[in-house]
């Protein structure tokens, strides 16, 4: 028969009770956004189709900034098409909203038939070898639900983020983006984290967005996209080479509403020491190249070349 010490039994009893308060108190902070999740997606999609309604016809959110990055973005291309392209960038937007909320709730096997990774065995190769992986991804598809790789990648997975001004909205981000076992890392201590990581010798896998426009007073590095001269973030390719990473771009395509592939694909690998090319100039050709074949799935609604009229 099994006896379990009754001091034991308290400690255990006492976990069980903070973890539950804590979980509940969760719940409760962010009680509209669990609300929201727990709905079926058909139902989510037709909350999307009504903010559709009025993101794009009504209030018109960043419409001049969207047509003026696709005009630029796509010279040969007619009005028609354009408006082609924003239409379906406006409703791919809309979705995004609904199905990062959705990730609060989905469960794994949910979560694992919408967002298919086709090749898991190439990162993963590469860390059970010791090698560290860096995901250079972009605000291409649904970014957000790259949060889900844990699922399929049995290895430590780590991202860095700028935080929020709103506390609130802060916590709910990372709520929802730590949800399958990534860990977030506050931008500003991100090489810290690295150095830490090297010296305990464990491979580890980092995902970095890296599509921004970089602020003002951060380092650049500039190069042709789109046919215009444009500023990239120079801190994931220092990261990679600091920890000998290969660099893999993350192909996402959406196969249907609500559904995504994502393959991996190679562009740079800081251990070999024939490989001289820039990852950068890598990332930002191989971004431009996807885009092409699907504009409506980048974020056309950041001012993503605001830095050239500064710079000239």
């Amino acid at each position: 028969m099994f006896f379990v010490k009754k001091s034991n039994f308290d400690v255990l009893v006492r976990v069980f009770l903070h973890e539950l308060m804590k979980k509940l108190g969760t719940v409760l902070r962010f009680f509209p956004f669990y609300l929201m999740s727990v709905l079926p997606m058909w139902l989510l999609y037709r909350f999307s189709d009504v903010l559709f309604l009025v993101v794009y016809y009504g209030i018109g959110y960043r419409k001049k900034v969207v047509r003026s990055n696709l005009v630029a973005a796509f010279p040969d291309k007619d009005l028609d098409e354009i408006q082609k392209i924003e239409h379906a960038f406006y409703r791919h937007f809309c979705d995004l909203g609904f199905e990062a909320v959705k990730t609060l709730t989905i469960s794994e096997q949910s979560m694992e038939r919408r967002f298919v990774v086709k090749n898991p065995e190439v990162p993963g190769t590469y860390l059970e070898n010791r090698q560290n992986v860096l995901v250079y991804a972009a605000h291409l598809g649904n970014w957000e639900w790259l949060v889900c790789m844990p699922l399929y990648i049995k290895h430590s997975m780590h991202t860095f983020y700028k935080p929020l001004q709103n506390n609130y909205f802060n916590d709910l981000f990372l709520l929802v983006r730590q949800r399958f076992g990534v860990q977030c890392t506050k931008a500003k201590d991100g090489y810290r984290l690295v150095l830490t990581q090297m010296k305990r010798g464990k491979a580890v896998l980092y995902c970095l967005i890296a599509d921004q426009s970089p602020r003002l007073n951060e380092e650049k590095s500039w190069q042709d996209f789109f046919g215009m001269r444009t500023a990239f973030l120079t801190g994931p390719d220092k990261i990679g080479a600091r920890t000998n990473a290969v660099f893999l771009f993350p192909y996402l395509t959406k196969t249907g509403r609500g559904r995504y592939e994502l393959e991996f694909k190679h562009f740079h690998n800081s251990q070999r020491a024939n490989d001289q090319s820039d990852p950068i100039n890598g990332f930002s050709k191989t971004l431009e190249k996807t885009i092409k074949q699907f504009p409506f799935l980048w974020l056309w609604s950041h001012r993503r070349w605001k830095l050239n009229n500064l710079y000239g």
